[in-house]
């Protein structure tokens, strides 16, 4: 797939893409490590 002339659009899917691992990520780790420590690991990830 190529951005071409849309930049933006491609940009917008790759950001997609990222929010969507993202968010397993921290539903996975919500199963495994305490809530206090989820902040954190969002500022690491972001």
């Amino acid at each position: 797939m190529r951005g071409g002339n849309r930049g933006t659009g491609s940009l917008f899917a790759l950001e997609m893409i990222r929010f969507t691992i993202f968010m397993t990520v921290v539903s996975i780790l919500d199963n495994n490590t305490p809530l206090k420590k989820a902040p954190a690991v969002i500022q690491q990830v972001l």
